[in-house]
């Protein structure tokens, strides 16, 4: 009988073919001069497969059609699927496709902004003769909340009987996790092989009932469709009753061809089987292959390496991470700490860190000057990752979880964006509504988004750079807000049951008081869509041309 090797959902299947009647197929099909490229057939018009034998000549097109109609495809996919393998017939069946990835018979998921239906095509070919058919499929965004009936859930095993108050910052627990998750269209639950630490994560956040926590695969591990690495991040939001302000700015960010888009999935986390609540699973901020890719390469005559840099108040000032001199260092009394690479990684060399310090006191002294510095920095990157942060008037775009990046014989660039849960009016310790400067003004400022706006052409090219946000992305941030809002409510009500909406407890608890009086949680999602609306509009007065 004639099998197929199959994995995902994605299978074909004929319906009882004797291996015998292989020959007599294709001596059929290469009798035709043209190669047939058509629409996929319905399965009505296939022909019985009793009646296709080794003394089936000629084969007619219904024939043909029937070898094609055969093939299913999942109604959508969620992650990256291998391909069928016609075993016996893999030199004359292929599959490839204009606009998808397939990399060694895997059809690699690409997770879009929206759903987005793609182009597969099928091809037999025999002694010279080709015949291909067009699949069309369903790339799922994830990006988007999911309906209560596909939402994820993660079960983290924590190991030697302890639970979840154990879990710490200073130091990892062993663990391991089973999911449950929408896989190209059908629940699946399944265990993941590779064990995991977890530790909890955050300045402030870890002090929180709701915390959030950093968790470490042994390998590399792929969530949920998520490009495969180590590390996760696990964001409680327990400010932002909204649960929505951080994968909103990762949902702008998608919109900016200047900006590295953190990948994210709304899911449930449970410690033991004991219900923790709904949080963002994200990438982390880091180099990887798979992810923000920007190898370290220590040349021997060029410290031009690759790197990443934050800013970090937090970490540097209250925990004492970082030695200056050595992998942090300070531009007008503000700290940067590099973290890629570490101090451990092969081939590192005090002269990298030298070269990296040199080079943003090189930008510091030409903005300070104003100074043309578009030979250091990517100019388009800078403006539109401020624009970001302006927009959501984020209180820490002075403060820390400020990155910034260089590959190897490029400009600076800003990124990833990070930490959104103070923002977008949310915040009761600064003039946290729609009005008033923020990036540029005395408070919390960024020295380097304030030198920017000093300059007459990047000062207009902001202004140009806003006034294509309220055209091109705003629209899409609304429409994330209010069309979803039904579904928000039904996947975050287990959330709001266990965490309150009216309820803010812990070391640091910034809610504005409109938002703990209000009772419902569309009230919190009206609530950013108005802020956004009067920001842009504040902006656009009050950002003279």
């Amino acid at each position: 009988m004639l099998t197929f090797r199959h994995r995902g959902g994605m299978a074909i299947v004929f319906l009882s073919l004797l291996l015998s009647a292989c020959d007599g197929i294709l001596t059929s099909l290469s009798s035709s001069s043209e190669t047939d490229v058509s629409s996929t057939p319905s399965v009505e018009n296939s022909v019985n497969s009793s009646s296709i034998t080794p003394s089936s000549v000629p084969l007619t097109s219904t024939d043909v059609d029937f070898f094609f109609s055969q093939i299913e495809l999942p109604p959508y996919l969620t992650e990256d699927t291998p391909l069928p393998i016609v075993e016996g017939l893999e030199d004359v069946f292929s599959w490839e496709s204009p606009d998808l990835l397939i990399e060694n018979n895997i059809l690699r998921y690409a997770n879009p902004i929206y759903d987005e239906t793609k182009t597969l095509f099928v091809t037999l070919t025999y002694e010279g003769r080709t015949y291909q058919r067009a699949f069309p499929i369903v790339m799922k965004s994830q990006l988007l909340p999911p309906a209560l009936s596909q939402k994820a859930s993660l079960n983290i095993q924590l190991a030697n009987a302890l639970s979840e108050v154990d879990i710490a910052y200073e130091y990892t627990l062993d663990a391991s996790m089973a999911i449950t998750y929408d896989t190209n269209g059908a629940m699946e639950s399944i265990d993941i092989p590779s064990p995991l630490t977890i530790r909890t994560r955050g300045h402030s956040t870890r002090f929180m009932p709701k915390r959030s926590y950093r968790i470490r695969f042994d390998e590399n591990t792929s969530l949920l469709g998520m490009k495969s690495a180590k590390n996760y991040i696990l964001l409680a939001n327990y400010i932002d009753h909204s649960q929505v302000r951080n994968a909103l700015m990762h949902f702008m960010s998608q919109f900016y061809d200047s900006l590295y888009p953190i990948d994210y999935r709304f899911v449930d986390i449970s410690f033991n089987g004991v219900y923790q609540g709904n949080y963002l699973l994200t990438e982390r901020v880091e180099f990887h292959k798979n992810r923000l890719d920007i190898p370290f390469v220590p040349a021997a005559t060029n410290s031009d390496s690759g790197f990443l840099v934050e800013l970090d108040y937090p970490g540097v000032e209250f925990n004492g991470e970082g030695t200056e001199g050595v992998d942090m260092f300070r531009l007008e009394g503000r700290p940067y700490q590099m973290k890629e690479p570490n101090l451990d990684t092969p081939g590192f060399e005090p002269r990298h860190f030298n070269y990296l310090k040199s080079t943003m006191e090189n930008v510091t002294a030409r903005l300070k000057n104003r100074q043309d510095v578009s030979a250091l920095i990517d100019i388009d990157n800078w403006i539109d990752y401020f624009l970001l942060q302006e927009i959501s008037k984020n209180v820490d775009v002075g403060w820390g979880s400020v990155y910034i990046y260089k590959a190897p014989g490029e400009p600076l660039r800003h990124g990833p964006l990070w930490d959104f849960d103070i923002s977008m009016g949310l915040g009761n310790y600064f003039d946290s509504d729609a009005s008033g400067h923020w990036g540029w003004n005395d408070y919390f400022k960024n020295d380097f988004f304030t030198w920017m706006m000093q300059q007459p052409t990047i000062y207009a090219r902001f202004r140009q750079r806003l006034a294509d946000f309220e055209i091109r992305v705003l629209p899409h941030a609304i429409a994330f807000l209010t069309e979803h809002t039904a579904t928000f409510s039904s996947i975050f009500q287990n959330n709001i049951e266990k965490w309150p909406l009216n309820v803010c407890e812990g070391g640091f608890c910034p809610m504005v008081e409109p938002l703990l009086q209000v009772s419902s949680y569309a009230n919190h999602l009206e609530f950013i869509e108005d802020f956004l609306i009067d920001r842009v509009a504040w902006m656009k007065a009050n950002i003279p041309s």
